[in-house]
């Protein structure tokens, strides 16, 4: 279809210079393949496409060596099974493709084989290869559900296919999948999770550029919100009052409505407890609260996105959640707020003293808060099972967050939260402070014009030093998963008591 017309100058440009035109598959078999193709087969679009540098080379020995591996093709249906790769690469040096043709029973079975010895895969891309396989086979046993009589399978066991090579019964598919590909079946149970609640994440997992557990306690914390929030026999209308005291919504919420249980990156607290939602103080950085607020996923529970709202009807959460018997302080324990600012300025202070009511009427849990505004903490009576904390991200944030808190009494825990650390902090009087934890910026998304923001992993220097100043001051620290570590194990220790306070250990 092309002629190799090479040119001397592409020939003599550096390969590092040479950026080959990316064109889809799918959009070439339509147009410029149409007559050798009629499509592609769901088989082949189970692998990620090579992208980058790792196309670039496929094009630069396609381009030197002409087209070594033909493209596969099915006999009957002219869909391409196997080569999209290689078609692209052809397409971008206008190179003459090559076809063979054949005739599989089972063509998800012949990708596998075909793919799986082509390159070196992670256990981490498996588990998302095999969940993907598993998949397209559960569709195609879907297809032959009922089929006809005649079939050699009709006689067999009901909720039993058999589609290709592979047996489906119930939900073993999976598992016979996972072992066919050499992977542990948790991995590709992980994968399942993901695509089920964070589908976004998939292909950061197959492009390696996040590992299949941190994208498993992303989906595993998508999960639990939404199972907190989806409706059911025992749920109501309530409304969703913004600052103004208007409602703007009314959504869905259990008639007892419970406490949420936190996800690993707060695995110094059991719950999190969110009667106010929403904040205005606009990080440039990027806000992980902000980023599940605008997730399409989650439009159900957050209506009107990141704007600050009163869900009055949560009030009720601490009496209705029940106080487990533990010796383990964390079961006790609630963050309250984590998706708003509960002390921001433009926060009424009616719906402050409610949520501080509603505390003060259940003194058996331990409430967290967290808040750039920390001198708004001198309008709450003491709580002594409380936690005060500040939150610093930069500099010139510090003289007034230790001014404030210095300032602050309380019998309660006060503790500052760097996350995420954006830059070196030096602090100058640690010894108000019971407890720090340190994190790093991850990667979030938004509502344009904002976009995508990327992470930033925090510098080992910066977090030896505070880590060093809190010694000094003989403070614990925690310091979370998100950091790039380079593999060290962080120390997570718990906070100390003040006055007449137990420690918790």
């Amino acid at each position: 279809m092309f002629k190799n017309n090479k040119t001397m100058n592409s020939k003599n440009k550096k390969f590092s210079e040479i950026k080959y035109k990316v064109s889809s598959p799918e959009s070439l078999v339509k147009k410029e393949y149409a007559k050798h193709f009629l499509g592609v087969h769901p088989a082949a679009n189970l692998y990620p496409l090579a992208e980058g540098d790792e196309f670039d080379a496929i094009c630069k020995d396609i381009e030197d060596n002409g087209l070594l591996n033909p493209l596969i093709r099915d006999k009957k249906t002219k869909l391409l099974i196997d080569g999209r790769t290689r078609l692209m690469a052809c397409y971008a040096t206008t190179t003459n493709i090559i076809i063979e043709d054949v005739d599989h029973v089972d063509y998800i079975k012949f990708t596998m084989t075909v793919n799986l010895k082509r390159k070196h895969w992670s256990a981490d891309q498996l588990a998302i290869i095999g969940d993907n396989i598993t998949q397209l086979y559960e569709i195609e046993a879907k297809k032959n559900q009922g089929g006809d009589r005649k079939s050699k399978n009709f006689n067999e066991k009901p909720n039993t296919q058999k589609v290709g090579e592979l047996k489906i019964r119930d939900n073993e598919s999976a598992r016979k999948v996972a072992q066919e590909i050499g992977v542990n079946h948790d991995y590709t149970s992980k994968a399942a999770t993901i695509r089920k609640y964070a589908p976004d994440l998939k292909e950061k997992v197959l492009n390696g550029q996040m590992g299949i557990k941190d994208a498993f306690k992303q989906a595993q914390y998508a999960k639990r919100e939404l199972k907190k929030e989806e409706p059911t026999e025992e749920s109501e209308k309530v409304p969703l009052i913004d600052i103004k005291g208007k409602v703007v919504a009314m959504v869905d919420e259990p008639k007892k409505p419970k406490f949420n249980t936190t996800n690993d990156n707060v695995d110094w607290a059991r719950f999190t407890w969110n009667p106010i939602t929403g904040c205005l103080h606009n990080c440039d950085f990027g806000c992980y609260a902000d980023d599940i607020a605008n997730k399409p996923t989650f439009k159900n529970i957050f209506p009107v996105g990141f704007k600050p709202v009163f869900h009055e009807h949560r009030l009720a959460c601490p009496a209705n959640t029940k106080l487990a018997v533990s010796d383990d302080p964390r079961d006790k324990r609630v963050f309250v707020c984590s998706m708003a600012d509960l002390f921001g300025k433009w926060i009424p202070d009616e719906w402050i003293e409610k949520v501080f009511e509603a505390c003060m009427t259940n003194p058996e849990w331990e409430y967290l808060f967290l808040t750039k505004w920390t001198n708004r903490y001198s309008m709450l009576a003491s709580l002594p099972n409380a936690w005060f904390g500040a939150s610093v991200t930069k500099q010139k944030e510090v003289a007034q967050i230790e001014k404030q808190m210095q300032m602050f009494q309380t019998t309660g825990i006060k503790w500052l939260s760097v996350e995420p650390m954006l830059e070196h902090i030096k602090f100058n009087d640690l010894s108000w402070c019971d407890f720090v934890v340190i994190g790093s910026l991850t990667e979030t998304n938004h509502p344009a014009p904002v976009g995508k923001l990327p992470a930033k992993p925090v510098e080992f220097e910066w977090v030896f030093d505070l880590v060093t100043q809190c010694k000094e001051f003989g403070v614990p620290y925690y310091l979370k998963a998100n950091l790039d570590n380079g593999g060290t194990i962080w120390t997570k220790q718990q906070p100390n008591r003040r006055a007449t306070l137990a420690l918790a250990s």
